[in-house]
């Protein structure tokens, strides 16, 4: 008899059990988790853990806080992309797009040549170029073309002199055709090289730069 009420107690057990509610206990951002409802309220599944999904820009991210889909993770905070023209950088919540770079806070495009930094573009010249008069230029060397018609301008020591990029030299150096120099200063190009013009009774010729 008392085996028969044990019997039955213990069947009972098992019944009631079978109906319980599942209590599982949820798990919060970043945890690990083998089940899509482990996870807390406003996390989803993903790889095995919890993970906090859509976070907008300006607020904090990294690891399983995850940006939305705009934007992009940056230092520990959300991002959004934004296109040549608009502001960036320090106190905004936004980082510039594609081939575009924060210059002076605003997206700038960076552009071989064409319109460059100014009142009416979003480009910013690329490489070895500047910009000048709101043209893109490239720094080019002596002898490379320059001027209208181009897009170069000369590099460092050199200026366009109809058209190409000529050195400046100092007196006694070569100069005129078959080179890229030209006389600096108050030397002249005589016979291929470069002379100083000097005043009567001055003496001049022979291995002199005069």
């Amino acid at each position: 008899m008392a085996a028969a009420a044990v019997a039955l107690t213990a069947s009972a057990t098992i019944a009631s059990a079978t109906n319980l509610p599942n209590t599982a206990v949820r798990t919060g951002v970043g945890a690990k988790c083998n089940a899509r409802g482990k996870c807390d309220a406003g996390l989803v599944y993903e790889h095995n853990r919890c993970v906090k999904e859509n976070v907008p820009a300006g607020d904090k991210c990294g690891g399983p806080v995850k940006c939305y889909h705009d934007a992009s993770c940056v230092k520990g905070t959300c991002l959004k992309y934004v296109c040549a023209g608009t502001r960036c950088g320090k106190y905004t919540k936004n980082q510039c797009y594609g081939d575009a770079s924060c210059v002076k806070r605003t997206c700038l495009t960076y552009v071989a040549a064409g319109p460059c930094y100014g009142e009416h573009t979003n480009n910013e010249c690329h490489g070895d170029a500047s910009c000048v008069m709101g043209t893109c230029l490239a720094y080019v060397t002596a002898g490379t073309r320059c001027g209208e018609h181009t897009e170069n301008q000369c590099y460092g020591d050199a200026s366009c002199v109809k058209g190409t990029c000529l050195k400046f030299v100092a007196a006694g150096k070569r100069c005129g055709v078959h080179t890229d120099n030209q006389c600096y200063g108050n030397a002249s190009c005589v016979g291929g090289k470069c002379a100083t013009f000097v005043g009567v009774g001055k003496k001049c010729g022979g291995n002199r730069n005069t």
